[in-house]
């Protein structure tokens, strides 16, 4: 579900900003209220937030995902492209989930070729070191904690979902998930030495090697249980959507 990163009831202090964040509500709890569960981690000027899972009340999650009008055009695409390809999102934006449906839906990336695998993150480094040499304006810190956090709820999805994995594909699957959370912590410390005069670019490159050398082992577990990357996608017989009211 869509949250607002602002109203989250684990928050210490508040956070900076308000902006969509996502959370996984896997089930019911013993007391038949929501289990929610949020990998995030992070500091703020007055305050910070740790890893959460339990269970919310529904006027807990209705405050949670209560969100203000206004969305910035960048907070749109990344909505619009939560599934990877392109969704419309709801003309509202006081409540938005996401959802898999059956029906026919041509699941396709925009534009093209893309790069995907080891390539795309080669290609990501080398565009984060570019930024963190500029003035930092093209947002791609703030991307690549999105992308990470796909990364983080697909791992989530193998481990939760009945998929019967074994111990070395457990073990794959762990070290993924650890290493892209990681990565958005590593890439704010660089940038910020960077801004300091001290750029660190062997620390970009190296968590990015890093995070290509486990995804590349862990490609034929995603492609066989559905969570591949090519550039296209064939028609399937389900459709995604993102939905609000």
């Amino acid at each position: 579900m869509i949250a607002d990163s602002g109203s989250l009831p684990w928050l210490t202090g508040s956070a900076d900003d308000h902006a969509p964040h996502l959370l996984m509500v896997d089930g019911l709890g013993p007391d038949g209220h929501r289990h929610v569960v949020d990998g995030f981690t992070a500091l703020f000027s007055n305050g910070s937030q740790d890893p959460f899972a339990g269970t919310v009340s529904d006027e807990e999650l209705k405050g949670m995902l209560a969100f203000p009008h206004g969305l910035s055009p960048v907070h749109r695409t990344r909505n619009a492209l939560a599934f990877g390809f392109p969704v419309a999102p709801p003309a509202y934006e006081t409540y938005q989930w996401l959802a898999e449906e059956r029906g026919t839906t041509k699941e396709e990336l925009p534009g093209g070729p893309w790069l995907t695998g080891v390539a795309a993150l080669e290609e990501s480094a080398r565009l984060v070191l570019a930024d963190m040499d500029g003035d930092g304006s093209r947002g791609l810190l703030e991307d690549v904690w999105a992308a990470a956090q796909h990364h983080i709820f697909r791992d989530a999805h193998l481990l939760t979902a009945g998929t019967e994995l074994s111990s070395a594909e457990l073990q794959t699957v762990r070290s993924t998930t650890a290493k892209w959370r990681e990565l958005p912590r590593v890439l704010r410390f660089a940038a910020n030495s960077a801004r300091r005069g001290r750029p660190r670019p062997s620390l970009v490159t190296g968590a990015f090697a890093t995070l290509a050398e486990l995804e590349a082992a862990a490609a034929p577990l995603h492609a066989v249980h559905g969570h591949g990357a090519p550039a296209s996608r064939p028609v399937r017989t389900r459709s995604h959507t993102l939905q609000g009211g």
